[in-house]
């Protein structure tokens, strides 16, 4: 087999699970906002649990929700959004440098 072949055969496939474990498949596809919601699900997830856990508590106790659980339920949402950005962005420069790379060859 040819050396050069099977070389260049093995950079894409390295360069190819290097980006998939880092990005996850839907940055591997380009899908920006695919996968900025799905960095940021598991906060928006436990920020909802927390936020709907605590109104249904002061619904069963007729109180008023407290103070800091609005603010606890909130940092889980902002952090998820915050992390959606993030991924985002980086998918975004991600897939750029690749089609610069490409146009290059």
């Amino acid at each position: 087999m040819d050396r050069s072949f099977s070389q260049g055969y093995a950079d894409r496939r390295s360069e190819r699970s290097n980006a998939g474990f880092a990005l996850g498949p839907a940055a591997e596809k380009g899908a920006v906002i695919v996968s900025g919601l799905l960095a940021g699900t598991p906060f928006y997830v436990i920020g909802t649990f927390l936020l709907v856990t605590f109104l249904v508590d002061a619904q069963n106790l007729h109180r008023h929700v407290l103070r800091e659980e609005l603010v606890i339920s909130s940092i889980f949402l902002v952090v998820g959004i915050a992390f959606s950005i993030a991924q985002a962005a980086r998918v975004r420069r991600h897939s750029r440098r690749r089609e610069h790379t490409t146009e290059a060859m």
